[in-house]
């Protein structure tokens, strides 16, 4: 749900939060137990060659979570967008002037100084557009019915 507020919009979004980082450990914790059955079961160097191709897995897991540190995905809650501002979960984000902001599909994509937003759960497009030109910058004027992008 949009709503037209003083220097900008609030919006609701009604989409379903995913943590990809949950779903990668509970596989991790699959193949340290199909390794600690091969310890028990197979010959050393076989237990050996397991055990360094379950260390690659961690290594690259390790390496996909530092990445998901600089990357947020929203999908719940309220989004209060203002010129080049937006508020979500209570923290305040000012992108800067270089500031990449795109829209893919019904996702609003903000990337900026190293940091990426991925905010998905509009009820629809027109909702996404109204959020990426009030992040551009752009005026809204409020009717009785309809908000017009300036």
């Amino acid at each position: 749900m949009l709503k037209v507020i003083d220097d900008g919009v609030s919006i609701t979004l009604n989409g379903t939060d995913k943590n990809p980082l949950f779903a990668v450990s509970a596989i991790l914790v699959v193949l340290a137990i199909g390794v600690a059955v091969v310890a028990m079961v197979a010959p050393v160097q076989i237990t050996i060659g397991v055990m360094a191709v379950f260390a690659v897995f961690v290594f690259v897991f390790n390496i996909y979570k530092n990445r998901q540190k600089t990357q947020s995905h929203i999908a719940t809650g309220q989004l209060i967008i203002k010129n080049r501002t937006f508020v979500v979960m209570g923290q305040t984000v000012k992108l800067s002037d270089d500031a990449q902001i795109e829209l893919m599909e019904q996702t609003l994509i903000i990337k900026d100084l190293g940091r990426g937003w991925y905010i998905s759960g509009f009820d629809d497009v027109k909702e996404c557009h109204v959020a990426k030109s009030v992040l551009e910058g752009k005026a809204l004027e409020k009717q009785e019915r309809a908000i017009r992008i300036l």
